[in-house]
């Protein structure tokens, strides 16, 4: 079945790839609708454009190699694929319909019910539990007056929230993964950016506000594949169905002189819990709550070298719906530019978990990765190849310890049609 399933997506991108061969734009990353309207820094991919469908393709190929680790079935060699692809009708300047389809091994979705320890049984998996799903389909309405340098995006449909940003896929190997569980995707609700300013003059200000419930049981099925095991009666934060939850966002961009870009980013969040379903004993019963604070800072040292540094704070209160349980998060990164080709990162990511009835945990996650970028030419827009070296650590508050040490190669295409 998914020998099928991969073929048809296959053959799916082949024909939509054939049938729009327009010029390739130099847009980068995709990170979902609601970030890219914040952080595309030239919105060649969200630009006003009269009637016109834009494609991006990316894919992902890797191999890991975890060598090292306190426990023998966390010893394992391991490749996998993923594929992003995005696709945007413009129907005229102010209206466009999104969509975020994704290929990728579906038992890595669901972070949040534990900790990031792998437990492989010691075997070897290749291009394992592949599973294809849309992560947003939405309609986006755009007023904008250059002039005073407004810009309002009203959002419908199904989308990802702009909380945090340290979860952004292109940024290393691994740095990401821990982020990645207060990553909030697959929100079916609206939303509403607001852009004002002017970054280099005054600083540009981007105010989202959203509202939304979990979208686990609505498109996925009907259309692709239902990647969570989780049943409805699980409840997990968000899960009302009266859009209950929300979020409050606010980042802030300045660009100063030729390639130095300071932005801050701020969020609220509030899922609320469905209690009638909902696992947890009633008494403890809770919205979860989080915030996140980060800055990005990009400074050029000379004409060829830039360094490019992210930090990211993140506190989950009432976890998973849970009032004695609690979450924090700190990542932490710089990118080392060489002539716009070379890269070098290093970086920590920190994760705390609490619960007042069972031994909490702590996870370390520490990279260090080479990466080079390859020029466009007819055949992708972009080309990267990372290795890199992972180091983890997870200790319990009685003071066992796992280790796990990791090796990595990254191969990821870009093709914009």
């Amino acid at each position: 079945m998914m020998r099928l399933q991969f073929k048809f997506y296959l053959s799916f991108i082949s024909c939509i790839f054939f049938a729009n061969h327009s010029l390739a734009q130099n847009y980068y990353s995709n990170l979902g609708i609601y970030k890219d309207i914040v952080e595309d820094e030239g919105e060649e991919f969200f630009g006003n454009f009269s009637p016109k469908i834009l494609n991006r393709l990316v894919v992902d190929g890797d191999l890991k190699r975890n060598f090292k680790a306190t426990r023998n079935n966390d010893e394992f060699i391991e490749s996998s694929a993923k594929v992003r692809f995005f696709n945007n009708i413009h129907l005229n300047k102010n209206i466009s319909v999104n969509s975020y389809l994704k290929l990728q091994d579906i038992n890595s979705l669901n972070p949040l019910t534990q900790n990031s320890g792998n437990r492989n049984n010691g075997q070897n998996r290749y291009f394992k539990d592949l599973g294809l799903f849309a992560e947003e389909i939405n309609l986006r309405y755009l007023y904008e007056n250059s002039t005073k340098k407004i810009g309002n995006n009203f959002i419908l449909g199904k989308f990802n929230l702009g909380f945090g940003s340290a979860w952004r896929w292109d940024r290393g190997l691994w740095i990401h993964s821990l982020a990645e569980s207060y990553k909030q995707v697959e929100k079916l609700g609206f939303a509403n950016v607001l852009q004002l300013g002017d970054p280099v003059k005054t600083g540009q200000y981007n105010l989202g506000f959203s509202v939304f419930t979990n979208d686990r049981k609505n498109f996925d099925n009907a259309l692709f594949d239902n990647k969570s095991s989780q049943p409805k009666n699980s409840a997990i934060p968000g899960d009302t169905r009266s859009l209950q939850s929300f979020n409050f966002s606010l980042d802030v961009n300045f660009d100063f002189a030729k390639n130095e870009k300071l932005s801050y980013h701020f969020s609220y969040l509030n899922l609320a819990v469905n209690s009638r379903n909902s696992q947890v004993n009633p008494y403890k019963i809770a919205d979860q709550k989080g915030l996140v604070y980060g800055i990005n800072y990009k400074y050029p040292l000379n004409q060829n070298f830039e360094i490019d540094t992210l930090v990211e704070y993140s506190k989950i209160n009432n976890f998973l719906g849970n009032s004695d349980r609690l979450r924090s998060y700190l990542t932490a990164n710089a990118i080392l530019r060489y002539s716009q080709s070379w890269s070098l990162l290093v970086g920590n990511s920190r994760l705390k978990d609490r619960d007042y009835n069972a031994i909490g945990f702590n996870e370390n996650l520490s990279e260090i990765s080479l990466g080079y970028e390859f020029k466009k030419n007819n055949y992708f827009d972009k080309l990267t190849v990372q290795i890199g070296y992972k180091n983890n650590r997870i200790s319990n508050m009685n003071n066992i310890v796992e280790k796990q040490n990791s090796q990595g190669l990254l191969l990821r295409y870009y093709k914009n049609f």
